[in-house]
């Protein structure tokens, strides 16, 4: 059984149609019509020194501070269900989220995307989620992981994760696995990083993660070249969104769009800071482009199509 031919009919849709416009829902209609008094946002970063957290995040409030004539407040968060809890409460106007929260959040919490990574000639950027073992296991397929599944001890990233966890489990389950049914335990990292290098450390048989977290860990030393090889590498997936709520004045959010639009430019340091510091390679030479909430139509048809996690209703 090869594992690209086995591929559901929604993932090979979704690959193809990444860019496309079409069904996605129209976003919820703006009802505010004055500016909050402080502009509350949260980007979701790896927390690799909490202590240095804030003075990272600084140059990021104080350009969007200028940029928008209000005061602001940055945060922090690993969490990306701490950031869609935020704005169904209204405690936020912004955070960062990845493709499949961002789903989730429009659902539950009533967002809109307005921007995304994209290159510096403003086309957007796409990525991938893999599955991954050491490059010493004795597991060279995904037909092998399929029949020994009850053997293995599995890592996931975020339950809201896109390439940690949502694309991976329509995969597995095209090929008949259910992983909490099917392998032997589910565990769950919280973050890219910590999911790869769990799994080079032996504590887990397979790992889900992104492509880029992989070549990251290469490029800073903290992976060498081949000692991690993936057995499955899903379609390509649109970068992560920040996201308003769509309640908020339409001129405020015009007004952040066009700040982030500017911020490579403007503030190379604070675009770069919005990220872990992991990715800084990653995203030289990027820049935010606009984005709509149809770039996220495949993802939500995706989830949709993975019924037992639950988490998008059909």
């Amino acid at each position: 059984m090869s594992a690209r031919k086995s591929w559901p009919r929604a993932l090979i849709a979704f690959g193809a149609a990444v860019f496309a416009a079409g069904c996605a829902r129209a976003p919820a209609a703006a009802t505010a019509s004055a500016w909050p008094n402080v502009l509350h946002f949260v980007v979701s970063i790896s927390q690799e020194n909490p202590e240095t957290e804030g003075s990272r995040l600084e140059p990021v409030r104080a350009y969007l501070e200028q940029r928008m004539g209000i005061p602001v407040e940055v945060r922090g968060t690993t969490g990306y269900g701490v950031a869609i809890e935020a704005f169904r409460a209204k405690k936020i106007e912004a955070a960062t989220l990845g493709p499949f929260a961002y789903v989730i959040g429009s659902k539950r919490a009533g967002i809109e995307a307005i921007a995304t990574r994209g290159t510096s000639a403003g086309d957007l950027r796409q990525y991938s989620g893999t599955l991954c073992v050491r490059a010493d296991s004795p597991l060279h397929s995904m037909e092998e992981v399929v029949r020994n599944a009850r053997q293995l001890t599995v890592s996931f990233v975020d339950p809201a994760s896109t390439s940690g966890n949502l694309v991976q489990r329509v995969y597995l389950e095209s090929v008949g696995i259910r992983p909490e049914r099917d392998f032997k335990k589910v565990v769950y990292s919280t973050q890219h990083p910590t999911s790869a290098l769990t799994l080079l450390a032996g504590k887990v048989d397979l790992a889900a993660v992104n492509q880029q977290t992989l070549d990251a860990l290469v490029q800073t030393g903290r992976i060498h070249a081949g000692e991690i090889r993936p057995l499955w590498v899903s379609p390509k997936i649109p970068e992560s969104p920040v996201a308003v709520r769509a309640d908020l004045p339409s001129q405020l959010k015009t007004k952040l769009q066009e700040a982030l639009l500017a911020m490579a430019s403007e503030a190379p340091g604070a675009y770069l800071n919005m990220s872990a510091r992991i990715y800084f390679e990653r995203y030289r030479g990027t820049r935010f482009v606009a984005a709509t909430d149809a770039l996220y139509a495949p993802i939500r048809a995706l989830a949709r199509s993975a019924e037992q996690l639950g988490l998008v209703e059909q």
